[in-house]
């Protein structure tokens, strides 16, 4: 909350002064916003580090390589920055410049997922989610968002047969319940419980309207 404040602060003082140089100094008042956005992103740069532990925690528990992670990030802050840079050429009266700096960040978004895209195979990540789930800590349980989809399918062919305790229909009701009672409930347990947190979930709003 500390930081929030500082940044509205900030985002609030450099509005104050942009209205006292618009009359005097309007050519000040754009290198002024640029200079408080690269405050904010400095404000904020020592928070990225708990993320990036949080990723490679990630990494460690999924098996998955950095080539999976790396294209989100790069893709996040291409987003955030073309959109500043945007802002900013707008800002200055140069919408179509603006237009154009985003159309082409989104371009660079694509060309960085093209590797996932060229090297995806269903079967691949079948098998690497089943054997992410073997590694996982006795116990574990699989949440699936539909029955008969293709990470429901792909877990199913590449289980051979063996059973493993898992719950189709995840909802965030089911996610909330899962993340809260992991450590107390295991595996079968767990999902017959979360059974019923599906399904308690589902509620025909007609029955508000009733006196």
């Amino acid at each position: 909350m500390e930081t929030v404040g500082k940044l509205i602060a900030a985002a609030l003082i450099c509005c104050a002064l942009n209205l006292l140089l618009r009359k005097q100094a309007p050519e000040l008042t754009l290198a002024l916003c640029a200079v408080v956005c690269a405050l904010c992103f400095l404000t904020v740069l020592p928070f990225f580090s708990p993320v990036l532990a949080f990723v490679r925690r990630l990494e460690e528990i999924t098996g998955l390589s950095q080539a999976v992670f790396a294209p989100l990030f790069k893709t996040a802050a291409i987003g955030l920055l073309s959109q500043l840079a945007g802002t900013l050429c707008r800002d200055s009266g140069q919408q179509a410049l603006g237009q154009t700096i985003e159309i082409c960040s989104g371009f660079l978004c694509i060309y960085l997922a093209l590797p996932l895209l060229e090297n995806a195979s269903i079967d691949e990540y079948g098998e690497k989610a089943m054997q992410t789930f073997k590694q996982m800590p006795e116990g574990s349980i699989v949440l699936f968002d539909l029955a008969s989809g293709t990470p429901f399918n792909q877990m199913m062919m590449k289980s051979g047969g063996e059973e493993f305790p898992g719950l189709c229909g995840m909802n965030l009701p089911v996610l909330l319940e899962a993340m809260t009672m992991r450590e107390a409930m295991k595996g079968s347990e767990l999902v017959a419980l979360l059974e019923e947190s599906a399904k308690a979930a589902v509620v025909n709003i007609k029955s508000f309207f009733e006196p």
